[in-house]
């Protein structure tokens, strides 16, 4: 098992910090992560059994849409950037500028898993605590599916997006 070398980390957080060349681009990033992922916690917290009479698959797949392409937005900035050559804007993979450094691909993985981390939990939390305080009192009960469902569409998916991007 590759464990994290914090040394590499470390070189990353400096990497990114000098590196601020395609920081306006992802300031816009950012306002449009924050509205995908608002939008997908208002959808996730609105009770689901006044909806879809029992079948929740539309209720899960918009949400857990708009989730994935927020923190997507967020995992942009590690992973590609923009530049400008020839007068001409094209797209950059943030791997292929790292090369020379000395700090594996499976550092850079791990390094946006914990960028992206903190939102994902923070968020879930937050959705899950809303979910609870709707369910018990609009229907006097909790589900399973009000704790499970946000942990999966909001911590497990974002996860896995992040290490097959």
């Amino acid at each position: 098992m590759v464990k994290v070398d914090i040394r590499q980390q470390k070189a990353l957080d400096n990497f990114f910090a000098e590196q601020r060349t395609w920081y306006p681009d992802n300031y816009m990033y950012n306002y449009i992560a924050a509205l995908f992922i608002g939008l997908s916690m208002m959808l996730l917290v609105f009770p689901w059994n006044s909806v879809c009479n029992g079948d929740i698959t539309p209720m899960l797949i918009v949400p857990a849409y708009l989730y994935l392409s927020g923190v997507d937005f967020i995992a942009a900035k590690y992973r590609s950037y923009s530049e400008f050559t020839n007068g001409k804007k094209g797209l950059k993979r943030v791997s292929r500028l790292i090369a020379h450094l000395p700090i594996d691909r499976i550092q850079l993985v791990y390094y946006k898993i914990n960028k992206i981390w903190k939102v994902c939990f923070v968020t879930t939390f937050i959705c899950i605590a809303v979910r609870i305080l709707i369910s018990c009192l609009a229907y006097g009960n909790i589900s399973p599916l009000d704790i499970v469902l946000p942990l999966i569409i909001m911590i497990i998916l974002p996860v896995f997006s992040t290490i097959i991007n």
